[in-house]
């Protein structure tokens, strides 16, 4: 092979260094072996790599002509190195992570870079899903952790790490509470009797940590459907209220109000997986990359 792995780190390190000698010093060779090498390559190829002179070596046109495409493989065979030496030490092939619906970015896309940063070669995915399906895929190992909100009862089977906590609110259209508001007296039960936009999964039934409060309901898997849907007047929405304050301008979204209780929901943001599974050593870095909160 023309370009062997040693060939394209010889060259370049001659092109770094100006000469064979000190290329041969910096690859702990000696310089008649680079040079010796050099040559050979250079009659492989049939065009000369390097320009001799007196006191130094340059790249020659050709060389000039492919130096980005050695760099470029320089590159991707050290992040091979890289990449063999933590698979050797344990690290995972692929960490899967799964988002439910409704948890704001902010609450975790600093751990993913993180990770990311740790672990540059580490093949990831992030799943954004209903929490329904969130529950299944853990429990299904099709995920490796899964970002959610707490469920009502934690089963013996799962670990899990607080790391925030999210507000959901009661939220209509201005035009739909101008529709109801002759029979809205600012009671919560009020509520119970017009139609409830919700997110959730359309093909698993509603777990225990859904937000389901009216008698009629209006079901998307995406909270970006549901604003749509609340702005267009087809019902309220209990919704998170970081994705609330991004659109009720754009939307013409507002917060109701009760009178005997106050409009918000704290749930708990949680990191889950099983407690039967050992974590690899990106899920770890991605649960350490989390400060510790009080419940």
């Amino acid at each position: 092979m023309k370009f062997s792995n040693e060939a394209i780190i010889t060259i370049l390190e001659v092109i770094n260094q100006g000469s064979f000698s000190g290329a041969a010093r910096k690859l702990k060779r000696v310089p008649s072996a680079v040079n010796m090498h050099i040559a050979n390559l250079e009659a492989e190829l049939g065009f000369k790599l390097f320009e001799r002179h007196k006191k130094n070596v340059t790249p020659s046109r050709q060389t000039l002509a492919i130096l980005p495409q050695l760099k470029f493989a320089a590159e991707q065979l050290l992040q091979l190195d890289r990449l063999s030496a933590e698979l050797s030490l344990g690290l995972e092939a692929k960490l899967i992570l799964g988002i439910a619906a409704g948890v704001p970015y902010d609450a975790w896309s600093q751990s993913v870079n993180t990770v990311q940063e740790r672990y540059p070669n580490l093949m990831l995915d992030v799943r954004y899903m209903p929490q329904e399906e969130l529950d299944e895929s853990l429990r299904h190992q099709t995920i490796n952790l899964a970002i959610g909100f707490q469920p009502v009862k934690l089963s013996k089977d799962k670990s899990f790490k607080l790391v925030s906590w999210e507000t959901f609110i009661a939220i209509s259209s201005e035009s739909f509470y101008e529709k109801i508001k002759s029979q809205y007296r600012n009671d919560i039960k009020d509520l119970f009797r017009f139609k409830q936009v919700i997110v959730t999964s359309l093909s698993i039934p509603l777990g225990e940590s859904s937000l389901e409060v009216s008698n009629s309901t209006l079901r998307t898997n995406s909270f970006e459907v549901a604003l749509e849907l609340v702005a267009q007047g087809a019902g309220w929405a209990n919704i998170p209220k970081t994705t609330f304050s991004r659109y009720k301008n754009d939307l013409k979204l507002i917060k109701l109000n009760f009178d005997n209780t106050t409009n918000g929901i704290d749930l708990p943001i949680v990191i889950l997986w099983q407690s039967d599974t050992a974590l690899g050593p990106a899920a770890q870095e991605f649960l350490s990359a989390f400060p510790s909160i009080a419940g």
